[in-house]
């Protein structure tokens, strides 16, 4: 089989789905960077304080979205005239499977932080350094 048609509203559906994950899994993750990150230099802000040896370099990569992929792909949808569109294979693998050429990436880059978000208050404070976290990461 090389290509399907397949109804341009569902796949619109299915997609928008897939970009509302997306973003929710990367703003865990980037709370979970932004905790880790005061915790590291809390830690060694504690070391400098106490006169000990301390590490200036931290080894943290930021998430990273993919939203405006999402984004482009709906709305290019959204404009087609046609009711039904045409899907080769790698098409239905990263439109409607959510496999992306950068999901395996950004699942192994984000995993470590997924777990790791802290709790926040009602005022958007984590208990961890007093962190603040702006909407997007809320």
């Amino acid at each position: 089989m090389k290509t399907i048609k397949v109804n341009k509203t569902e796949l619109i559906s299915v997609l928008k789905k897939n970009k509302d994950q997306h973003v929710k899994d990367y703003k865990k993750a980037l709370r979970g960077y932004r905790v880790q990150a005061a915790e590291a230099l809390s830690k060694e802000l504690t070391k400098i304080k106490e006169g000990h040896e301390f590490n200036t370099y931290f080894s943290l990569n930021k998430p990273v979205s993919y939203e405006k992929e999402y984004a482009t792909v709906i709305g290019m949808l959204e404009m087609d005239l046609l009711t039904e569109v045409e899907l080769d294979m790698s098409e239905f693998v990263k439109y409607v499977n959510d496999d992306w050429s950068w999901k395996s990436s950004f699942s192994l880059s984000n995993s470590g932080y997924m777990g790791y978000s802290g709790a926040a208050g009602v005022s958007g404070y984590s208990g961890v350094a007093g962190i603040k976290f702006s909407e997007e990461e809320q």
